[in-house]
């Protein structure tokens, strides 16, 4: 599959396309920002581009405000990357600095990742937002798509989300990339009632630290000489391996 191709798939309504470039400066000039971050967007981002704006003159969908959300209208938003090592700390910048829900499309060679976050209002500086958590995919490559990777795609069609609300059809999609992570590990793909969500990626994000941890440690055990210091890595790393499956279980009874 070509990368127009995956755009096309999903939906998007003429009316909202945009495809204007973004100055990386609107990300990093700004007096809070730290000089690393400013060299990650520098040296790690080729170019940004906002491909599409959805709010209520462009879709039939209407604005969700209340005092924590302003769900008014909703961006999609490309990034093509020279590195792609560091996009968590580029999609925590890029969230906070557009106070409206984002969605990025992360690009480096043929592969892609998408990147939400559930956001709030920042009630001491309403040019910004604060979210809860980032939800993204994992990467995955257009040309050798995987068929966990296909039934995602065909799931995030913007036709087929709810209409009711911009709030509503962004859980939609955050609803769609958790039931993705989530076939990962049961080979199922599920979309989950709201009321189970954050229980869900509360569970998705222990596995996803435990399997960090599980890598470090036999990064370790491959240096360390000592055979009772592999031998106390080795047993974390089988209990770790233990609660992980334990944890899938869970999501597999969800």
């Amino acid at each position: 599959m070509e990368y127009h191709d995956f755009i096309t798939k999903l939906n998007i309504p003429k009316s909202c396309e945009l495809n204007q470039n973004v100055y990386k400066s609107l990300f990093y000039d700004k007096g809070d920002i730290k000089y690393a971050d400013k060299q990650i967007f520098i040296k790690d981002i080729e170019k940004i581009t906002w491909l599409y704006t959805l709010k209520e003159d462009t879709i039939p969908i209407s604005p969700y405000l209340d005092d924590e959300l302003d769900y008014s209208e909703i961006a999609v938003i490309e990034v093509e990357l020279r590195k792609n090592n560091r996009i968590e700390r580029i999609a925590k910048i890029m969230q906070r600095t557009i106070p409206y829900p984002l969605i990025i499309i992360f690009k480096h060679n043929k592969e892609i990742l998408l990147n939400l976050a559930h956001k709030r209002i920042n009630k001491s500086d309403h040019e910004k937002a604060t979210f809860d958590y980032l939800i993204q995919t994992d990467w995955f490559c257009l040309d050798h798509l995987k068929e966990l990777d296909k039934v995602f795609i065909d799931n995030i069609d913007f036709n087929s989300f709810t209409y009711l609300n911009f709030y509503q059809f962004y859980f939609d999609i955050i609803n769609r990339v958790i039931a993705y992570k989530v076939s990962k590990y049961t080979g199922e793909f599920k979309i989950y009632d709201d009321q189970n969500i954050e229980e869900i990626i509360e569970i998705l994000y222990e596995i996803e630290n435990n399997e960090a941890k599980i890598s470090s440690w036999q990064r370790k055990i491959k240096k360390e000489k000592q055979f009772n210091k592999k031998m106390d890595l080795n047993m974390k790393i089988k209990k770790l391996k233990n609660k992980n499956i334990n944890l899938i279980d869970s999501l597999k009874e969800e």
